[in-house]
């Protein structure tokens, strides 16, 4: 959802405004997508191994780590992980770029790490409870929508506050009525 705010309102936005503070804003809202990204990310880590644990704890106990990875849910498991490290790759792309001052592919990196949590969201519902009723295609759909409206409104609720604070606080006043109009 942060990404997504900085990729789908910041953005589009900064047209509006006029340099120096162009290039504030938009550093500013790169910076917040780190603070925000980035501990969601290591967040997700830290789930995925308490999720591997409590399905092996169902079976007697960590010794049965493997015969849990060999399931369906294990192997969707690896796969999220996989991607995990897939979206961990491209923020870490996206904030080397964009300290290089390279914009665009710091963007491109951006929309890559998007597009990898949307295939995490689908990986989680692929082992939800939707896919196990008959014609769980309609319901694994329906949840990787649900799952990703709320992340989305969640992550640009949380950066759409980081960003007013930020407004509010450091610019000044002539930047702020050029948004006004």
């Amino acid at each position: 959802g942060s990404v997504a705010f900085f990729l789908l309102v910041l953005l589009p936005s900064l047209t509006e405004v006029d340099e120096p503070w162009r290039k504030r804003w938009r550093d500013a809202g790169r910076k917040r997508v780190f603070w925000i990204a980035a501990p969601a990310a290591a967040a997700l880590a830290l789930v995925a191994l308490g999720e591997l644990y409590v399905q092996s704890h169902q079976l007697g106990g960590l010794r049965y780590v493997d015969d849990v990875l060999k399931t369906d849910w294990g192997t969707r498991w690896i796969q999220r992980q996989i991607t995990l490290s897939g979206i961990w790759i491209a923020l870490a792309a996206a904030y080397a770029l964009a300290s290089r001052g390279r914009e665009a592919f710091s963007n491109a990196a951006l929309g890559v790490a998007a597009a990898a949590s949307g295939i995490y969201i689908l990986l989680v519902a692929l082992v939800s409870h939707g896919d196990t009723v008959t014609g769980s295609f309609w319901a694994v759909g329906a949840d990787v929508l649900h799952i990703v409206a709320a992340a989305v409104w969640i992550g640009m609720l949380v950066q759409l506050l980081l960003f007013l604070v930020w407004l509010r606080r450091d610019v000044p006043d002539e930047p702020k009525r050029q948004l006004q109009a």
